[in-house]
């Protein structure tokens, strides 16, 4: 996972870049957040395959062209979550300290069960390396505004495409969550990255891939 902060003079901006790698170690999740002061006026996100031999290996410029067709149709699909019918994601993710520092895995499990359309209740289970679990209503207003309704963590969210960013806050302690959510394929496969805070302290990080099974 990279997560870099920094000024590009040639954008005239302050960037936000995450590139994500998946455990294959092909499958990139990119985005850039571009801000004038504190307000985002661009953001760039996609879903990269990386690849040495496109020009020489038939199998891989396949690949690649087909990858590069289906994210023509995909990329403008919006973060829009299962509305009829409810199920899980489920994944391992790593785990980093703020330092930087490796502190193992931790097992992800959201239960999402729709209420109707627009609303969802989720629960969130950790256990690993870090052991939590939240539960909260979720409601998707305007097309790609969220907000979270407790009754653990209250916050909002903001989609740009399929890639969610969050900030979510603990109802009865100081704790936070700040993370992109990005939905890379038809069957919501679920690029997560999560910062977690006590007070306004970052202390760890998680991300990995979960996948989506539903209810049968």
């Amino acid at each position: 996972l990279v997560d870099s902060h920094y000024y590009a003079p040639g954008w005239r901006a302050d960037l936000n870049t995450m590139n994500q790698i998946l455990a294959d170690g092909v499958t990139q999740v990119y985005s850039s957040l571009l801000y004038e002061g504190p307000t985002i006026f661009s953001v760039f996100n996609g879903v990269y395959l990386n690849a040495h031999d496109y020009d020489t290996n038939p199998e891989t410029k396949t690949r690649i062209d087909a990858h590069l067709e289906a994210e023509q149709q995909d990329a403008a699909w919006p973060h829009t979550l299962p509305d009829r019918k409810g199920g899980e994601w489920a994944g391992s993710c790593e785990v980093f300290g703020a330092d930087q520092q490796h502190r193992g895995s931790v097992d992800v499990r959201i239960r999402h069960d729709p209420i109707d359309l627009v609303r969802a209740t989720q629960q969130w289970e950790l256990s690993g390396a870090i052991d939590r679990s939240f539960n909260y209503v979720r409601t998707r207003s305007n097309g790609n505004r969220h907000t979270y309704d407790g009754p653990d963590l209250w916050g909002n969210a903001i989609a740009y495409g399929r890639a969610l960013y969050t900030t979510q806050h603990h109802a009865r302690e100081a704790f936070k969550v700040k993370g992109r959510e990005f939905i890379i394929d038809r069957d919501y496969t679920l690029a997560a990255v999560w910062k977690l805070y006590t007070g306004d302290g970052m202390t760890d990080v998680v991300f990995g891939a979960l996948t989506w099974s539903p209810d049968t």
